[in-house]
């Protein structure tokens, strides 16, 4: 079930592809090389990573960014970043 849900959004990642800008794809390729949703323990870090990336290099406010229409699959990336905080802010107490 998770591989198909997986497959569904690739299928939308590249539809979508030819409407978003260079800075983006590149940022959503890294995620999209990973084979499988099943290797949790290597999409977790590297997630996490592109989340810090973000962090640094969003040049607009998150709402802004969110409603932007060719920017949907942003949604996974910015909820991993909420789980991490979550999860830091748990792990430090």
């Amino acid at each position: 079930m998770n591989e198909l849900r997986c497959r569904k959004e690739e299928k939308l990642y590249y539809k979508l592809i030819p409407y978003i800008d260079q800075k983006y794809k590149e940022f959503c390729l890294q995620i999209y090389k990973i084979e499988s949703a099943k290797l949790l323990g290597v999409r977790i870090p590297i997630l996490k990573d592109l989340a810090k990336k973000w962090y640094k290099e969003i040049p607009t406010k998150v709402s802004e960014f969110m409603w932007n229409p060719y920017h949907y699959l942003f949604e996974e990336i910015y909820f991993m970043v909420f789980l991490l905080k979550k999860l830091m802010i748990i792990k430090s107490k």
